[in-house]
């Protein structure tokens, strides 16, 4: 049960720093519907919550549902019998779990939105994602990280987008790098990337990518509260055990199918 507790304090730090994301997005937003001139700094801060906002509403969507009603099915599961008498909530609440997972749009509709909007970035500029990716050495990650937390993080993502990288490789087949300088501007172009047919070969990894995004961004707010307060470290290391052989189980996936 300890491992229910991890991920369901977990997800509500996601969602919580998500929602504080919005509030801030909508605020400014609505200042500048009413004619309000927003100074430089406003814009920044506005521009920046709008990127977490996009980037992890079907995230907070799709892993908050799937959260929600596997949670709650192991506390009938707990309760054993119990879970099934009106006397108890469990049963209630594991019905009433099913309604995000139609009403806010399906697990499957989220995970085809974090896919593509996470290819959108990449393809924004190839070349710079994968010279990002040979530049991010764990080894400096680990001496120019301010904390345990921040190391483990650091790790964690340096590994997610090795094994993306990867897993676009094989599955868009947008060319080889070569020595040849025409060939390897052809590798970089986005349009090299985007044959319909391998496009549907990456789609069938949508919601193993949702799941590993969303783990991967739960992890960067719990690392942000450690760094913040040392009574969240616990739940940081806590949730890093709980997905890190998920992450295993998610990259299996990826080079098996």
């Amino acid at each position: 049960m300890h491992d229910w507790d991890t991920e369901r304090d977990a997800f509500r730090a996601l969602m919580v720093d998500t929602i504080s994301y919005f509030d801030q997005y909508q605020k400014l937003d609505l200042m500048k519907r009413h004619g309000v001139k927003l100074t430089a700094e406003q814009v920044k801060i506005s521009e920046n919550a709008k990127k977490w906002v996009r980037r992890r509403t079907p995230l907070v969507k799709g892993y908050g549902a799937e959260t929600f009603t596997n949670l709650s099915q192991r506390g009938i599961q707990a309760l054993g019998g119990y879970g099934f008498i009106e006397e108890y909530d469990a049963a209630r609440i594991h019905r009433d779990s099913f309604a995000p997972l139609l009403y806010e749009g399906t697990t499957q509709i989220q995970a085809l939105m974090a896919m593509k909007d996470l290819m959108k970035f990449v393809l924004r500029n190839p070349k710079k994602y994968f010279t990002a990716l040979v530049n991010a050495n764990p080894i400096a990650n680990f001496f120019g990280a301010g904390s345990e937390s921040e190391s483990k993080f650091n790790e964690t993502q340096y590994e997610f987008k090795k094994n993306f990288v990867k897993l676009l490789m094989r599955t868009l087949k947008p060319g080889t790098v070569t020595d040849n300088p025409s060939e390897l501007k052809s590798f970089f172009m986005a349009k090299e990337w985007l044959k319909e047919e391998n496009v549907e070969k990456l789609m069938i990894h949508a919601e193993t990518i949702m799941y590993a995004l969303s783990y991967i961004e739960t992890l960067r707010v719990l690392m942000q509260h450690a760094n913040k307060d040392e009574s969240r470290v616990k739940l940081f290391n806590d949730y890093y055990i709980l997905v890190k052989p998920r992450f295993a189980s998610v990259y299996s996936d990826w080079s098996l199918r």
